[in-house]
């Protein structure tokens, strides 16, 4: 089987965090859904990335991720590369 895969360039979203996964058989890699207004995102944080980013990733109720958007087949993920937690602008948003 051949596996097609598309990296599109950089992109940042943004949402409220639903479920963060951290498998045995992942080899480290954290597995997160975030949903906005519009949809859900998948994001894929590899494990280097999950210890400089754990405190973010771990506590953060609205997370902001850089990365690159990965389609393969009907799947489309994000592979992050930089976190930030936007919890504290949670109250004042619209």
């Amino acid at each position: 089987m051949v596996r097609v895969y598309l990296l599109i360039l950089q992109i940042w979203v943004a949402g409220l965090v639903l479920v963060r996964q951290r498998l045995g058989t992942a080899g480290g890699v954290c597995f997160i859904t975030i949903e906005d207004e519009t949809r859900f995102t998948n994001l894929v944080v590899f494990e280097k990335l999950f210890e400089k980013y754990r405190k973010e990733i771990l506590h953060a109720k609205l997370l902001m991720v850089e990365g690159r958007l990965q389609r393969e087949g009907q799947g489309v993920h994000v592979i992050v590369s930089k976190c930030a937690d936007l919890t504290k602008i949670l109250g004042k948003l619209v």
